[in-house]
């Protein structure tokens, strides 16, 4: 009866030989265009591609990932042809703006006026004078009267007509542009904006015054400098008398008279 030997197994060296390539990575699979990948024999090259080009064992660019580029390329392409004339932004602002201004002044001023101002003054001083003596005297007596005897009147009278205002004709018909030419945009901005502005400010003013104004003014300094055992004297006397009167008025009228018309109309 013959020995019945069991199966021997294969060798290390015929181990390595039959070893399998290793299966593609989840994330390199998942980064796989179907449009750049043939739905038989080429989906497999392409992943048998896309793994020798992730363990770095080829050099040469694999041709599913040509394809994967190739098939990215043209859908851009596509996406830029059906763009065609259409712009990011349109932008179409317009700014009309009416301003009418009206400042009519009048103004009138009347005044009386007496004004006195007696001014006295003395001065002395010593300076590098030892044993020395300054004096200064100023002695000064006025008698001031003033009287006003007449009358301050101011008259302002002002008559303003105005009128502001545009008279608008109606907006033409919108012009018949023909059928729309396709181009388009992908934001369409259309601002209108109108500002009308009417601003009338009349002023008139009337001042009238009667004033009389005395000021009588003394003064006296008195100064040694490096001057020991030295005097000095400054002396200023002043006698005012003043008298002030006024008769009379002082008036001041303003009359004003103003119309106003501000607005617009539109035609009809």
């Amino acid at each position: 009866m013959a020995d019945q030997r069991e199966p021997e197994g294969l060798s290390p060296e015929e181990l390595e030989a039959e070893t399998a390539e290793a299966l593609p990575e989840r994330a390199a699979m998942s980064t796989l265009s179907p449009a750049g990948l043939d739905p038989t024999a080429g989906a497999a090259e392409a992943v048998g591609d896309a793994v020798s080009g992730t363990d770095g064992a080829a050099t040469d660019t694999p041709e599913g990932t040509v394809g994967t580029v190739g098939g990215a390329g043209n859908a851009i392409g596509d996406l830029v042809d059906g763009l065609g004339d259409t712009s990011l932004l349109d932008l179409d602002v317009n700014l009309d703006g009416d301003l009418d201004a009206a400042a009519p002044i009048n103004a009138g001023v009347a005044a009386n006026a007496n004004v006195a101002l007696p001014i006295d003054a003395a001065v002395s001083a010593n300076t590098l004078s030892p044993g020395a003596e300054s004096l200064a005297s100023a002695d000064q007596d006025s008698a001031l009267s003033q009287n006003i005897d007449a009358d301050a009147i101011a008259n302002s009278t002002q008559d303003s007509s105005i009128e502001q205002g545009e008279q608008a004709e109606d907006p033409p018909p919108p012009e018949d542009t023909g059928p729309a030419t396709g181009n388009s945009s992908l934001l369409d901005l259309d601002a209108n904006v109108d500002l009308g502005l009417d601003l009338a400010a009349p002023i008139d003013a009337a001042v009238a015054a009667n004033a009389n104004i005395a000021a009588p003014i003394d003064a006296a300094v008195s100064a040694n400098t490096l001057s020991p055992d030295s005097t000095s004297i400054a002396s200023a006397n002043q006698d005012s008398v003043i008298i002030q009167n006024i008769e009379g008025s002082a008036q001041a009228d303003a009359d004003q008279t103003s119309s106003i018309e501000q607005g617009e109309e539109t035609g009809s």
